[in-house]
């Protein structure tokens, strides 16, 4: 199994074992982003000592040091179990890791386990990483260790990313997936066609 971020929040024994992350920007004339995150929440390890059953854990909070991107309010939605399409009860909370920056905290009405449960959510908000360039192409930042995938807003074509991508297209849009989970400041520039 490979594990691409793990993310021990100590107030609640919940880690994450994997992320996906898919960026879409509604309008690249505006300067909000709108992230989706697949995320694998479980029961931290830290939490099971030898001989004991692990604590009963059903609270995730998302990021640790919250959404980086967002440079405002966040708006969250679609907060619900992959596996099921369940929706799940959520509240944004300061992030634990960085006060000054907004989390999810996502309840479970079960505990979770060693193994995870697979949770999407999707957060939007005004981002100072969306711009535009004298020149007229419009710029991208997103800095993550999660795979990624950044949606080319409809109109644009993309002429420019700093890290190697795959691109593919689906239903008539272009994306570029980046899969590495090292730490990296993913850079899009995209003109519009």
């Amino acid at each position: 199994m490979r594990i691409a971020f793990v993310c021990l929040v100590p107030l609640i024994g919940a880690a994450v074992l994997t992320a996906e992350v898919t960026i879409r920007v509604p309008d690249a004339d505006s300067t909000t982003m709108a992230v989706t995150y697949t995320v694998v929440a479980a029961a931290a390890r830290s939490q099971i000592g030898i001989g004991e059953s692990h604590k009963e854990t059903r609270e995730y909070v998302f990021p640790t040091e919250g959404f980086e991107f967002a440079s405002g309010p966040i708006i969250v939605s679609g907060v619900s179990e992959s596996s099921s399409g369940k929706e799940l009860a959520w509240e944004v909370v300061p992030a634990p890791g960085n006060a000054s920056s907004e989390a999810i905290k996502i309840f479970y009405p079960h505990p979770l386990t060693l193994q995870g449960t697979k949770t999407t959510f999707t957060v939007e908000a005004r981002s100072r990483n969306v711009s535009k360039e004298d020149d007229g192409r419009f710029v991208f930042k997103y800095e993550t260790s999660h795979k990624t995938t950044f949606e080319v807003p409809e109109g644009h074509r993309l002429v420019y990313t700093n890290y190697p991508v795959t691109l593919y297209e689906r239903d008539g849009l272009t994306y570029a997936e980046a899969t590495g989970t090292e730490r990296k400041s993913l850079l899009f520039k995209t003109r519009t066609q």
